[in-house]
């Protein structure tokens, strides 16, 4: 019995173990997804800014 509760222990610690890494995982995805935005952004401001310079791309 005793043996029974142990191995539900360690089964629960590795199932959170692997909730955790999910959670990290998708923690990184978000901020890259930001990240990746946040670049976006920036790059079609300087697509608007060259074509104000040069003209639009023909």
């Amino acid at each position: 019995m005793e043996k029974k509760v142990l191995n539900q222990k360690n089964l629960l610690e590795r199932i959170q173990t692997e909730v955790d890494v999910f959670k990290g995982i998708i923690d990184k995805r978000t901020l890259i997804e930001e990240k990746f935005n946040q670049v976006n952004v920036k790059l079609d401001e300087l697509k608007a800014e060259a074509d104000r310079l040069f003209g639009p791309k023909k």
